[in-house]
């Protein structure tokens, strides 16, 4: 049994796939295993994880034509063996003692589920606003209503398993839903001793102001209809038409 389980959703990641997995291999911590859930890339994803696996045993790529990003996830804690899950984006990087920082923290702040604080790649001013506020937003959240952003969400295993996971008919914001059902019976907090680096590429293809307003639409429609079970905001499960290269921590 390994103590930590990461479970990384893709299709078609040929561009940042492979630096995650090589910051993940350079991690001071070294008890987890690593599951890749691909939606059938019609890119180099898959042979670029298998080439991966190959070097490093405790790394599983499972295929799942059906793409939906909390299917995703749920198949990947329903083959994990660690006492945590750790869910990431597939186009995030994490500095060397991120893993056992993150485990350290949550166990000094005896927490049940976490997330951190995100950096952009990119080096554009108005990038390094949008996620300045939102970090400032999910600290915030923590003493109200508590949120966190799906390509960065620590948790354990007992507690996945109690709420049954993600809501798989949920097309945008399952990732908070998730956070909302599971602080309902565990402790949830920012992690203050490490930064999740990730890239901008849905700011750069839909801009701020864009993207900005289909969260708010997201925030309203939860609040006054429902969760979000259409395509009705069309936020897509995978990369986008402009792809960018990954960068360096």
């Amino acid at each position: 049994m390994v103590e930590v389980s990461i479970i990384i959703p893709t299709l078609n990641e040929e561009k940042h796939i492979k630096a995650l997995l090589k910051t993940l291999r350079r991690q001071t911590y070294k008890d987890f295993e690593i599951i890749i859930i691909d939606g059938n890339s019609k890119d180099n994803t898959k042979k670029i994880i298998k080439k991966f696996a190959k070097l490093h045993p405790r790394v599983k790529l499972i295929i799942e034509k059906k793409k939906s990003i909390g299917r995703a996830r749920n198949l990947g804690a329903n083959q994990a063996k660690g006492k945590y899950l750790l869910f990431l984006d597939a186009d995030t990087l994490l500095s060397r003692h991120f893993l056992e920082r993150s485990i350290v923290e949550l166990g000094e702040k005896k927490l049940d589920i976490a997330t951190a604080d995100f950096k952009p790649l990119c080096k554009d001013p108005s990038h390094k606003i949008y996620f300045g506020m939102q970090n400032k937003i999910i600290w915030l959240s923590q003493f109200i209503r508590p949120a966190a952003q799906g390509a960065f969400i620590l948790v354990k295993k007992s507690l996945f398993d109690k709420i049954k996971g993600f809501d798989e008919k949920i097309k945008l914001a399952e990732d908070i839903n998730f956070v909302e059902r599971a602080t309902e019976f565990g402790k949830f907090g920012v992690l203050n001793e490490v930064r999740v680096s990730i890239s901008s590429r849905r700011l750069k293809q839909e801009g701020v102001l864009g993207l900005v307003m289909k969260y708010l639409l997201c925030h309203f429609h939860r609040e006054f209809i429902g969760e979000v079970k259409t395509d009705i905001l069309k936020y897509k499960f995978g990369h986008h038409k402009k792809k960018t290269a990954p960068g360096k921590i």
